[in-house]
């Protein structure tokens, strides 16, 4: 009969649950004893669990970080004090090459991406990085810390609108918080990754 074995033998991680017939001749059941998993399979599965979180850092935070970043390193104006930042660490040199070899590809960004898609980028980044951060909390821990995030953006934009803030006031860039606030929530994981 297909899945029956021996008595008392065991099979890989599988052992056979035995009972007595009425004539006292054993008979093996048809339900298994599974075995724990093995010390090996539970570390494939931590490390198959680390490698999809780690994943998720690198698509959701670390990249679109990278992105605004690079923006605004490579074709935003070096009067911007993160240009002050690079003078500090001593890398202006290799940033200044950096924005010489990409000069040419100026022409083709579109203004909207040079000057907004930076701040959407960097508004996902935070919100994806709170979603996941508080994956296992309550609903309304969570919503307070993502409108935590959305005040941080569009009220920076406000500050420099009443001049408590250095910065020039656009209302595109109110727009891009927004989208990028959004997309985060509706594109990032919410629920967390299991053992």
């Amino acid at each position: 009969m297909p899945g029956i074995r021996p008595c008392g033998n065991t099979n890989g991680n599988e052992q056979t649950a035995c009972r007595s017939c009425g004539a006292g001749f054993p008979i093996c059941d048809l339900f298994i004893m599974r075995k724990p998993a093995s010390r090996h399979a539970r570390g494939r599965s931590v490390l198959h669990t680390s490698c999809r979180r780690l994943g998720r850092v690198l698509l959701h935070i670390i990249l679109r970080l990278g992105i605004g970043s690079l923006i605004y390193i490579l074709w935003r104006t070096p009067t911007l004090r993160v240009f002050r930042w690079f003078d500090t660490l001593g890398i202006t040199w290799w940033i200044l090459r950096l924005r010489q070899f990409f000069a040419p590809c100026r022409a083709f960004v579109p203004a909207w991406a040079l000057f907004s898609l930076p701040v959407a980028l960097w508004m996902y980044a935070m919100v994806a990085w709170f979603q996941m951060a508080l994956s296992g909390s309550d609903r309304l821990i969570r919503w307070i810390w993502l409108s935590i995030a959305l005040t941080l953006g569009v009220g920076s934009e406000l500050g420099q609108l009443c001049r408590l803030v250095p910065g020039t006031f656009d209302g595109r860039d109110v727009a891009f918080y927004l989208a990028g606030w959004i997309a985060a929530i509706v594109c990032t994981p919410k629920k967390e990754i299991p053992e």
